[in-house]
């Protein structure tokens, strides 16, 4: 199996557009490189991709922290995340 880190831009653009998700490839490669995120085999650990991809955009949040409103939006950063270690996890069951 091919390991997410060694994707193609363009792999990692097609799992991006898959999750409908708005990232660039540096970002995602940058988080595949983070401790736990990748398992043995190569595959995607989605829940810590998931966290460390909100945690990378939640300067994007424009609500006040500890509000509904922040938490919504957290939660959607994080959904975004796990769609698109969804995504990859998919891509790389293809090859």
């Amino acid at each position: 199996m091919k390991l997410a880190y060694d994707m193609t831009n363009e792999e990692i653009l097609s799992c991006i557009q898959a999750a409908d998700c708005i990232t660039d490839p540096d970002l995602v490669r940058s988080i595949l490189g983070k401790e736990y995120v990748m398992h043995d085999d190569g595959s995607v650990d989605e829940a810590e991709f998931a966290e460390y991809f909100a945690l990378a955009i939640e300067g994007f949040i424009t609500e006040e922290q500890d509000t509904d409103e922040y938490n919504d939006a957290w939660d959607t950063n994080y959904n975004m995340g796990y769609e698109l270690a969804e995504a990859i996890n998919s891509h790389l069951e293809t090859l």
